[in-house]
């Protein structure tokens, strides 16, 4: 299965947008109207699904998209928490309605009702709503609700903790990605997206994040902005910071390649449909878009040891799901 973890309903009937123009222009002059109930048919969302999103994946072979709400219409630096709670859950009940249409070929990820100086704990109840209520598989988690001015806590910040508890007992990721920007110096698609992307990276590697939490999933979208551009850089960064602590790098490209090298020997040939996750030292079956519980040796494999490990797994975790739905 080919499964795209990253797309977004930037093709939705154009009532959504008018529904959130008519919200601002209530905001900023309560003397207009507020919107209404959308009225959008489901043969609208079709029509706006099957030429686009489901038209592209047919033709590049995929099976199955990660779906969420349009990224820079979240805009959380607009208005205040009640209008992004309000906005949030018309985006989100619109991806609803896409999946129920699609269950086979989308899975959805809910916008969270973030706004600057709120908590990000108050967007705790959005989050039950959309995994527990609408079948959600995770959400898209904005480190910078201010819109470019980065006026929050780095994401290691304790703040965040409560949000992390709560995506660790649904186990459930979240994906690191801004909305529009109201900075001038930043651009929102070619430059505030990739700053955030790049920011956040750095920002693990200074914190402690995953010691405190070594079952959250964050997902930083986009070729992990400059990251892999400039490995260097930061391996030299960790290094000089003593990061990781362990000493060990799970990341580390010659960590990872064990796994490649046994899936390119004659040894990997009776294995097949199934796709693996390698973290350095930890190897695990991917179930759908959750992690299975895996084996971690905590250091480097060898090749040779890695067809025992897969053995070992296949015979003991679960048996491959469907993605979305029963």
């Amino acid at each position: 299965m080919i499964i795209d973890c990253h797309g977004h309903y930037t093709t939705s009937p154009p009532q959504l947008q008018g529904f959130r123009d008519m919200q601002i222009a209530h905001f900023e002059d309560p003397a207009k109207p507020a919107p209404g109930p959308l009225n959008i048919s489901d043969d609208e969302i079709r029509e706006s699904i099957e030429k686009n999103q489901l038209g592209a994946m047919r033709e590049r072979g995929a099976d199955m998209t990660i779906f969420s709400p349009r990224a820079v219409g979240m805009g959380h630096h607009i208005g205040d928490e009640a209008m992004s709670h309000a906005w949030g859950r018309v985006c989100n009940d619109m991806i609803h309605r896409v999946v129920q249409l699609y269950p086979d070929n989308f899975a959805g990820v809910c916008q969270l009702p973030q706004s600057p100086g709120v908590p990000v704990s108050n967007s705790i109840g959005e989050l039950e709503r959309c995994v527990n209520e609408l079948g959600f598989v995770g959400c898209n988690l904005n480190p910078d609700p201010s819109g470019g001015l980065w006026q929050t806590q780095p994401l290691t910040d304790r703040e965040w903790y409560p949000f992390y508890e709560k995506l660790v007992e649904l186990d459930v990721p979240a994906m690191i990605h801004v909305s529009g920007s109201c900075n001038p110096n930043f651009h929102h698609t070619g430059a505030h997206y990739i700053n955030a992307d790049t920011t956040a990276f750095m920002q693990f590697i200074q914190g402690d994040l995953f010691k405190d939490f070594p079952d959250l999933r964050l997902i930083i979208p986009h070729g992990g902005g400059a990251v892999p551009y400039h490995w260097g850089r930061y391996r030299g960064l960790a290094d000089m910071m003593k990061k990781p602590e362990d000493g060990f790098d799970y990341f580390d490209p010659a960590n990872v390649a064990p796994l490649v090298v046994w899936l390119g020997s004659e040894d990997s040939k009776t294995v097949t449909g199934r796709i693996f996750e390698v973290e350095g030292g930890k190897l695990s079956i991917a179930d759908g878009w959750r992690s299975t519980k895996g084996i971690d040796k905590g250091a480097r494999w060898e090749p040779a040891e890695v067809g025992g490990a897969v053995d070992k797994l296949l015979a003991e975790e679960v048996p491959p799901q469907k993605v979305y739905g029963a």
